[in-house]
C-alpha cells in the first residue's frame, strides 16, 4: 500500500463495548489478499483453531466491512471444525460485503484493478457454501446503488437474513456518527442477533421496492418509471444516494 495502514477502526470501540469480558481478536490485512494466499490463509485458520480451544471458547461473532465483511463471510466456513462443533453461539454479520468477486459484477468497478493483481481465486463465489451451525446477517446500505445490488443476489435465500440500512458504504462509520457503534457491537453475540439489530440499532428488513429500484436505475429506467417504483415507498425508506 502506498500510505501507512490506519490504525483499527473497531479496537476501541471493542474495548468500550466489552472491556475484558470477551476476547477481540482483529486480523489486519497488509496484502489485501489473505483469505487468497494459501500460507498466511492457512496459518490464520490453525491459529484461530488453536486459540479458541485453548481458552474453551463457546460463543463466537465475526464481524467485518466491505473487503473485511467477505474476509469474516470466508473466514466463518473454513475455520477447523474442532473450533466449531461445541459453540454455543456462532454469529456472523458482514456490512456492505460484495457477494462475489469472481466473475466481477458488471456493476461493480471499485476493486476491478486489485482483482487483476490477486492470483486465481480459489474460493468459489460467496453463498454457496456457509457453514452449517452458523447465523448469518448481511448488512447493506439502501443509499448504495452498488451495496443494494450486491445485496439482491441474496435476498431470496432463506439461510441468511438481509437487513437495510441507511447511509454510506461505511455502515459501521455511520453508526459511529449515530452514536451507535458501541451498542451494535454489543449485539453481536445474541442468539437472535438480527432481531436485537433491528430493535436496537434501527436496522430494517428491505422491501422488494428497494431492490426493484435499483435495478431500474442501473438498467438506465427512465426517471419517471423509477419515480413509480419508489411510490410505493415511505419518504424515510427511499434511499437518498441515488
Amino acid at each position: 500500500m502506498t500510505k501507512p495502514h490506519p490504525n483499527f477502526e473497531m479496537r476501541d470501540s471493542c474495548q468500550e463495548a466489552f472491556g475484558d469480558s470477551v476476547h477481540q481478536l482483529f486480523v489486519r490485512d497488509m496484502s489485501r489478499a489473505w483469505y487468497q494466499h494459501p500460507e498466511g490463509w492457512d496459518a490464520l485458520l490453525e491459529a484461530l483453531g488453536a486459540y479458541c480451544l485453548e481458552h474453551s471458547i463457546e460463543h463466537v461473532a465475526i464481524m467485518g466491512l466491505s473487503m473485511g465483511g467477505y474476509g469474516a463471510l470466508e473466514l466463518s466456513r473454513a475455520l477447523p471444525f474442532a473450533a466449531t462443533a461445541s459453540l454455543k453461539t456462532f454469529n456472523v454479520v458482514a456490512l456492505s460485503t460484495r457477494t462475489r468477486l469472481l466473475p466481477i459484477p458488471a456493476f461493480d468497478f471499485r476493486n476491478t484493478e486489485l482483482l487483476r493483481q490477486i492470483p486465481p481465486l480459489r474460493q468459489p463465489p460467496l453463498w454457496q457454501s456457509l457453514h452449517s451451525g452458523a447465523h448469518y446477517t448481511l448488512v447493506f446500505a439502501i443509499d448504495e446503488l452498488e451495496d443494494t445490488l450486491h445485496a439482491w443476489h441474496v435476498a431470496r435465500r432463506q439461510d441468511i437474513q438481509v437487513l437495510a440500512a441507511t447511509g454510506s458504504h461505511n455502515i459501521a462509520h455511520q453508526l459511529r456518527v449515530e452514536g451507535k457503534l458501541t451498542l451494535f457491537l454489543q449485539q453481536l453475540f445474541s442468539p437472535s442477533v438480527s432481531a436485537r439489530l433491528v430493535e436496537e440499532v434501527g436496522f430494517f428488513p428491505p422491501k422488494p421496492a428497494h431492490f426493484a429500484l435499483a435495478i431500474a436505475r442501473h438498467d438506465g429506467y427512465p426517471v419517471a418509471q423509477q419515480e413509480h417504483i419508489a411510490t410505493s415507498l415511505t419518504h424515510s425508506e427511499r434511499p437518498d444516494g441515488f
